[in-house]
């Protein structure tokens, strides 16, 4: 096995029919600033990545940022430096939302609702399948869950709350919904405003 830096910074690993069998992506960087309503980065940079093999099977992958971007009176600590070992991403491949309400299917609707506009009277939840097949026996460190909210009836801040649950379908409705596992996943809250992008992190809610 041997490490091989690629043209566009991530670094490939590679058997002895020149295979490659894992795969680390080009890390990225940034500093403690970030985009208050997108939670994003404000100040993201590129990474400088190198190679040293260290005989059989052995390798040093050194990551660095550049000095004068490191050093400016701009930046905010602390600063990360993430490389990203095997990353993937996986699309929903079916969503439906219920409410209380509502008996009629909404699998087929633009939009995901969740909570309550009115102190409770009306509660809205959402259930989104995702294909995991490719993540099988593979050992996941860490993953997020992106949503963009369009809208809020409140400007006040309120946790957004994500559970493991059973398969949803055309004929979910309020009054059959899958079963929920706990303990689930927690948010940071959202701001309640319109065109706010929403990113839900691991954490017990």
């Amino acid at each position: 096995m041997s490490a091989k830096k690629e043209s566009d910074g991530s670094v490939s690993f590679v058997d002895g029919d020149g295979k490659v069998v894992s795969h680390v992506a080009a890390p990225g960087a940034w500093d403690a600033k970030v985009i208050e309503k997108a939670g994003i980065p404000a100040n993201p940079t590129d990474t400088r990545v190198d190679v040293t093999s260290k005989g059989k099977n052995k390798a040093i992958i050194t990551v660095s940022v550049d000095a004068a971007w490191a050093k400016s009176s701009a930046r905010q600590f602390p600063i990360t430096i993430d490389p990203t070992y095997a990353s993937g991403s996986i699309n929903a491949s079916f969503d439906a939302w219920v409410q209380s309400d509502s008996s009629t299917d909404h699998s087929t609707d633009a939009e995901l609702r969740a909570g309550t506009f009115n102190g409770g009277a009306t509660v809205a939840r959402s259930y989104i399948s995702f294909p995991i097949s490719s993540m099988w026996n593979k050992q996941i460190v860490s993953a997020s869950l992106s949503l963009y909210e369009s809208w809020s009836w409140s400007c006040t801040p309120s946790l957004v709350e994500v559970y493991r649950a059973g398969g949803a379908s055309s004929s979910t409705r309020w009054a059959n919904q899958p079963a929920v596992k706990r303990p689930g996943f927690g948010s940071d809250p959202p701001e309640g405003e319109s065109d706010h992008a929403q990113e839900v992190r691991p954490g017990l809610a």
